[in-house]
């Protein structure tokens, strides 16, 4: 991948990534919960599994509307 900076015109750079597990099974399960008329709670998780790569990410919010 060649990337740039905006800052400098025509400074490019390459950089290489790592390459994706064979076999990798991506998951996510997420849950919304409604505590009042205006509040709801959210939980998520994500996971990454292969033979050589155990991932797991996740993230909770709270969304008050008013």
């Amino acid at each position: 991948m060649t990337a740039g900076l905006i800052a400098l015109p025509g400074a490019s750079f390459v950089t290489q990534g790592t390459r994706p597990a064979t076999n990798a099974a991506l998951l996510a399960a997420g849950l919304n919960a409604r505590l009042g008329e205006r509040v709801t709670l959210g939980v998520r998780l994500d996971s990454e599994l292969s033979a050589n790569t155990r991932r797991l990410g996740g993230s909770a919010q709270i969304r008050i509307s008013f």
